[in-house]
């Protein structure tokens, strides 16, 4: 379960992008767009299979308290009275309705606020909101949704695309509305963080899971970044097909960054960096790679070296040949590789250029 949650959550973003993009394409002109074929059956087996994933979360409660209170009890308690079970509950009979709507080809604009209503559903059960409830709902929300628009449109342009006719000027309007999204999603994605990490303990909290896995995340979101960047502005001069190629590319960077994503929603928040350290211990990776047991009170400050100076180098380097590859029309799969290579790179680069104390 452990592992099968991260995964879940994981699967779960890509299937609300899946959806989003869908009702979003439907507001875009055919002349705005490529042409785009999805199987009806396909776009309902999404939906349920939001209902099935989103339900993980629940099932992780249940499968930790029903041996204290018997399963049916349990059960009942925790879609009755956890936030995690209500919001399930929501986002399920709201799916339902979708499935509906998609069965019988019902307005996009209903089909459009039922999704905005499972997205507040989902913000609903976030750790932002069990902190300062409605801030903390609609900041998840809006984070969340911001982070769907941009990769719906992109997942079904990419992968469901049947010619690259209109490619240009589905890129016109593409691009800025890109841009909207990341800025969004970067500004409340630093809200969403405040609520459970104080800024000034962001590098304190590398020594948690919590704080490993959130500056994965970051790191990931540079290579998506220069995807972004290549396809949107450079690939506007490149070849429809090249663009077809480096988009499905960027996509898959998409997915590593939702994975992180998942993992991130499985690990404690750290309040207050000591408090948690206490409590749930440090990171096993940040002890391994720093090769020391660490308890609190700590406090970890950058100390750069040698080592630490090459391997941001080397990242550089990599992110370099991302976009070597782009211009070189090189394999545009082996520029994933390379996006992976940085990240790796660049997160040993921070560890190694930290001090614990």
């Amino acid at each position: 379960m452990a592992y099968l949650i991260p995964i879940g959550e994981g699967i779960t973003y890509v299937l609300f992008s899946f959806l989003i993009g869908h009702v979003v394409l439907q507001f875009v002109n055919k002349d705005k767009k490529p042409e785009i074929r999805i199987p009806k059956p396909f776009l309902l087996l999404t939906v349920l299979l939001v209902v099935v994933f989103s339900f993980l979360p629940v099932l992780k409660i249940i499968l930790s308290f029903y041996h204290m209170a018997g399963l049916s009890q349990t059960i009942q308690s925790v879609l009755a009275d956890f936030q995690a079970g209500q919001s399930w509950l929501m986002t399920a009979a709201a799916a339902a309705c979708l499935w509906i709507a998609i069965y019988l080809d019902g307005s996009k604009y209903f089909q459009g606020v039922l999704l905005l209503f499972m997205i507040a559903a989902l913000g609903y059960a976030s750790h932002a909101a069990t902190l300062s409830f409605w801030p903390g709902i609609a900041s998840h929300s809006i984070h969340f949704l911001s982070v769907t628009l941009w990769t719906g449109v992109l997942l079904h342009t990419a992968w469901f695309s049947k010619k690259t006719a209109n490619w240009q000027a589905f890129l016109s309007w593409f691009t800025p509305f890109a841009l909207v999204c990341m800025t969004v999603l970067t500004a409340s994605g630093l809200i969403v963080m405040t609520f459970v990490v104080d800024l000034n303990d962001y590098v304190h909290a590398w020594s948690l899971s919590y704080g490993q896995v959130i500056l994965l995340k970051h790191i990931s979101i540079v290579p998506l970044l220069v995807f972004a960047f290549l396809n949107g502005f450079v690939g506007k001069r490149a070849g429809h097909i090249q663009t077809l190629v480096w988009v499905r590319a960027e996509s898959i960077v998409v997915m590593i960054v939702f994975f992180l994503t998942g993992v991130l929603g499985t690990q404690a928040p750290p309040h207050d960096v000591n408090t948690t350290l206490r409590s749930d211990g440090a990171s096993p990776l940040f002890e391994f790679i720093k090769g020391l047991k660490i308890e609190a009170p700590i406090e970890i400050g950058f100390a750069f070296s040698l080592n630490g100076m090459l391997l941001f180098i080397f990242a550089a380097l990599f992110l370099g040949m991302i976009v070597i590859s782009f211009i070189k029309k090189r394999n545009a799969y082996a520029a994933c590789a390379f996006a992976v290579l940085f990240i790796v790179s660049a997160y040993l680069a921070f560890m190694a250029n930290v001090a614990v104390s």
